[in-house]
């Protein structure tokens, strides 16, 4: 059962999304908030528009949550004072990556993938609002990744050697695509230098 919820929008101090749990496996995502709300609050739960079909939202282990829709697929579940367990579950579609959308940015997110390459976690922080997940592998005999499939990430490097009496080096990235998502990139040092 959907229905809106209205009235009772959180404020920063009414909640804390204290860590994530998100794991992913073949074409299956699951995601698990732990929250803290001081007061009776709509939570703003993770989104990633029509790549990922959510089948099942528990709290506390409890099936059968009110859940309101908001906009372009926003999902928002009412919680009480204290602290729940969120429990997102859901099908990937058969595309190449998908961008995982948090409303409310977790303190502290671990990532369990098989199969897909995560972008956007570094040293157990979610670097912006999203998660970027590339899959690995093709997909399966017989399933034909969609039409609006994205790019992998490309950005332009550009390095700027300084020979001046203190010998600097600047390098700047700049991202080229997509043009909206979470990404990590790997850039090697030059022989011999130092960060």
């Amino acid at each position: 059962a959907q229905v809106m919820i209205i009235g009772i929008l959180p404020t920063l101090k009414d909640f804390d999304v204290t860590a994530a749990r998100v794991g992913i496996a073949d074409d299956r995502l699951d995601i698990t908030l732990e929250v803290s709300a001081l007061a009776s609050v709509a939570l703003a739960v993770p989104h990633a528009a029509d790549r990922w079909q959510i089948d099942s939202i528990t709290v506390d282990g409890a099936s059968g949550v009110a859940v309101g829709r908001e906009g372009e697929g926003a999902l928002w579940v009412p919680l009480k004072p204290g602290a729940h367990s969120v429990s997102l579950r859901g099908r990937l579609a058969a595309v190449e990556s998908v961008q995982v959308a948090f409303p409310q940015r977790p303190h502290a997110i671990s990532v369990s993938a098989s199969g897909w390459d995560v972008a956007g976690v570094n040293e157990g922080r979610l670097l912006s609002g999203s998660l970027e997940l590339t899959r690995r592998l093709a997909p399966r005999a017989g399933a034909a990744l969609e039409s609006g499939a994205e790019f992998p990430a490309f950005v332009r490097v550009t390095r700027e050697f300084n020979l001046d009496i203190d010998w600097t080096l600047a390098t700047t990235m700049r991202r080229l695509a997509p043009a909206r998502a979470a990404l990590s990139v790997d850039v090697p040092l030059v022989a011999g230098e130092s960060v």
